[in-house]
């Protein structure tokens, strides 16, 4: 062999990613989502471009699947964990939204629950207008101001 078996124990450099790489199953139930989030793919590519030892070309070429799989899986982690967060977020605007609903039983209101809340952004650009502006209307500030001095004691 070509390399030290260290590296490919479970709790080796290169573990994880061996048994991602060997396993060939559609749940992976020898490693968690933990395992999975514990691996740096950079360091890993490192390693296996860049080893103490060196790896035969079959191991070599069998440790960058195992980086693909374990890449796919730490993105669809990811996926997963961004689609709950969506969901609690949405979850927890609805419930404001419900707690600001009117309650029937008392006539009054408060401002705020009968009011929508303005969507305007005020910072957003709006398009150059392609019409003429018309200036007809305006008049020059000499016209309408008189300039004359007013003599005070």
């Amino acid at each position: 062999m070509f390399y030290s078996q260290n590296i490919l124990t479970r709790k080796g450099k290169l573990g994880i990613i061996w048994l991602a790489a060997t396993y060939k199953g559609p749940k992976n139930k020898y490693l968690s989502s933990k395992d999975f989030k514990k691996v740096n793919i950079i360091r890993a590519c490192e390693y296996i471009m860049h080893p103490t030892l060196p790896f035969a070309l079959r191991l070599s070429s069998t440790l960058l699947v195992g980086v693909v799989r374990v890449y796919r899986e730490q993105t669809r982690i990811i996926l997963i964990e961004a689609n709950e967060m969506v969901k609690a977020v949405s979850s927890a605007i609805a419930e404001k939204r419900l707690s600001k609903e009117l309650q029937m039983a008392s006539p009054e209101q408060k401002r705020d629950t009968i009011t929508l809340p303005l969507l305007l952004d005020y910072d957003m650009e709006f398009p150059e207008c392609q019409e003429q502006i018309h200036t007809d209307h305006l008049v020059a500030f000499a016209k309408v101001c008189i300039h004359k001095s007013l003599d005070i004691l």
